[in-house]
Order: C-alpha cells, then sequence, then structure tokens
C-alpha cells in the first residue's frame, strides 16, 4: 500500500518548496466535492472528478503559474481567481470557502514563517502528530471538532491527511520525514462510511439508513453524523488490528487508502451520506 499512496501522474512536484506548498493549498480546500451532478474538471480528453480533479486543476495551475502557490498569492486570492483555476462543469461547491481557507493559510505561513512552508515542519520536529496540532491550532479550517453529548470529538480529518501527504508527496525522505505516523486515524469522510456499510462492517439504524438512502442532507455536527464519523475511525482500527493478526502490520492511513480507492467504484454500493462542510 505504501508505494501507492501518491500518484505522481496527477500531483505536481517542483522543488521542495513549491512542492510542500502544493501539498498544503491540496488539503486546506480538499473537501465536499458531491453534488448532482458532480463536479468534474476536464485534464485534455480526460474527465476527472473529486479528489483527483481537485490534484489535476491545482497541478496546471502550479506548472504554469508557479506563483499561485506563494502566500503572499494565497493571502489575496479571491473566489473569482479560484474559480478560474478549478473551472468545472458544474461550479465547485463551496467556492468561497475555499478561496478564504486559502487565504487564512497564506496569512499564517506569512505572518509565523517567514513566508515560506518548509519551516511549518521543523516547527513539528518533523513529527507527524505535531503537525496536525500545529495545523488544527493555528488554521480555523483545519480544526475539525464536533460537539457530542458534552464531549468534543477531535477528527482532524485534513489536517491528518495533510501529514499523510507530506510523507507520500516526499516519500517519506528530506523534508518529507515524519515520525509518528502509524498514530493517525483514518481520515473520517463519506466514501469510507459507505463502502464499510456496503460490506456490513458499519449498520445504520433504520430511520438513518432510510435517510442516508433517500440523500437527505445530515446536518454537519448532528449526532447522526458524528456517530457515522466517530465508528467509521473505530471500524478502521478494528480492522487495523484484526490484519495484524493475521501478519499483515498496515498504519490506519493506509488501511484508509486502501478502502478509500476501492469505495471510488461505487456504481453497486448504497448512497453515501450528505454532509455539505469544509471537513470533508
Amino acid at each position: 500500500a505504501a508505494a501507492s499512496e501518491w500518484d505522481a501522474s496527477l500531483h505536481f512536484r517542483g522543488d521542495d518548496e513549491a512542492t510542500l506548498a502544493y501539498v498544503f493549498v491540496l488539503d486546506t480546500i480538499n473537501f465536499s466535492f458531491w453534488g448532482d451532478p458532480k463536479w468534474r474538471w476536464q485534464r485534455g480528453a480526460q474527465a476527472l472528478d473529486g479528489y483527483w480533479a481537485l490534484a489535476a486543476a491545482l497541478t496546471a495551475e502550479a506548472e504554469t503559474n508557479p506563483a499561485f502557490l506563494r502566500p503572499e498569492r494565497l493571502a489575496t486570492l479571491d473566489a473569482e481567481a479560484l474559480d478560474r483555476v478549478l473551472a468545472g462543469s458544474p461550479p465547485i461547491p463551496l467556492l468561497a470557502e475555499r478561496a478564504a481557507n486559502l487565504r487564512e493559510l497564506g496569512r499564517w505561513i506569512g505572518d509565523h514563517f517567514g513566508g515560506s512552508f518548509a519551516p511549518v515542519l521543523d516547527a513539528a520536529d518533523h513529527d507527524a502528530l505535531r503537525l496536525v496540532r500545529l495545523v488544527v491550532e493555528g488554521l480555523r479550517s483545519f480544526r475539525d471538532e464536533a460537539a457530542y453529548k458534552g464531549r468534543v470529538i477531535p477528527f482532524y480529518k485534513r489536517a491528518q491527511i495533510l501529514a499523510g501527504d507530506v510523507h507520500g508527496a516526499f516519500a517519506g525522505q528530506g523534508l518529507g520525514r515524519l515520525a509518528r505516523l502509524g498514530a493517525l486515524t483514518a481520515f473520517a469522510d463519506y466514501k469510507l462510511p459507505q463502502i464499510l456499510r456496503h460490506h456490513g462492517v458499519l449498520r445504520y439504524a433504520p430511520a438513518l439508513a432510510d435517510s442516508v438512502d433517500k440523500r437527505v442532507p445530515i446536518a454537519p455536527g448532528s449526532a447522526a453524523e458524528v456517530e457515522i464519523r466517530a465508528n467509521t475511525i473505530h471500524a478502521v482500527e478494528a480492522m487495523r488490528r484484526e490484519l495484524g493478526h493475521l501478519g499483515q502490520e498496515l498504519t490506519s492511513f493506509q488501511v484508509d487508502w486502501l478502502l478509500w480507492l476501492a469505495s471510488q467504484d461505487s456504481g453497486q454500493m448504497k448512497p453515501y451520506h450528505r454532509t455539505r462542510t469544509i471537513y470533508y
């Protein structure tokens, strides 16, 4: 699994700073692609959608307009300019929120890290969990927390994906070397619970199953949404442990990646839950 976690054909690669900037930009706006129809982006004759469309669109922009990745440029990015980068059909959901997230990222890098992305990894001591904590504390858009029965539930889906993607983009070498990757959890989104339900790992209560199957929106932060995401993480941990007993030592994010890849062929599966949010 480890070798396939980063597809070099669709992801941008420049010098180390530009590559790291690309990873940060990608994961700052890596959320909520679903719709009827789903947002698509054209790469030559190839129509991409979802995450791969985002990766390819940002790669195309970074290759033709390297200044796009600079923090000072991101800090002033408006929705209209981002729309030109992500011009697809139909328009990508939550465009204004994506632009706002990138402005926040640009300001944070400019104000706290001297206008460069590499010092973020130094500040995190090249440790995956410290990187997650640093990003979550510094950037509101990564603060993926829910209130549930008087408790704060930290999911931190995109912050953890960022750590995994830094590792993937640099093959775990040099700038991308990170300790404690094995401590990351699954990245709780809408595709993982879909495939876990398909295989009987997750079962929804009848009323919830009916809502999901009818594509009724489920409010972000609602009890049902929090429970779907929390049980997704719990299920992946149980699968990781069981795989270990069978002699397959994988990290949670590697199990997540295998499930996510398998979920991309969703023709025969029941619908995923619909929650419109910047967090996944």
